[in-house]
């Protein structure tokens, strides 16, 4: 009994150790994946302030589509803008 009390008691102490030294290097690991996560979204903005910022061209709404279009394409001829759109 003397043997297996004592393997018990240090066996304790480890798991208590252990636990407490993985709860450091967990929390370590999270805060270095958020850290790192936040500096590829920054770099992702910035690069993509930098290619919309080239283009200094106005646009719109297209009407009768979704998506955006020159606003001097439509302005140039709106009528042929909207004789392509019937075809």
């Amino acid at each position: 009994m003397g043997g297996s009390q004592s393997t018990g008691s240090s066996s304790g102490t480890e798991n208590g150790e252990g636990s407490s030294t993985n709860g450091t290097y967990e929390a370590s690991s999270v805060v270095k994946v958020v850290g790192a996560v936040a500096g590829i979204a920054a770099v992702a903005c910035s690069i993509a302030n930098v290619l919309s910022a080239g283009s200094d061209e106005k646009t719109m709404k297209a009407p009768g589509r979704n998506h955006r279009m020159p606003r001097k394409d439509f302005e140039s001829d709106p009528a042929k803008y909207f004789r392509e759109l019937r075809k």
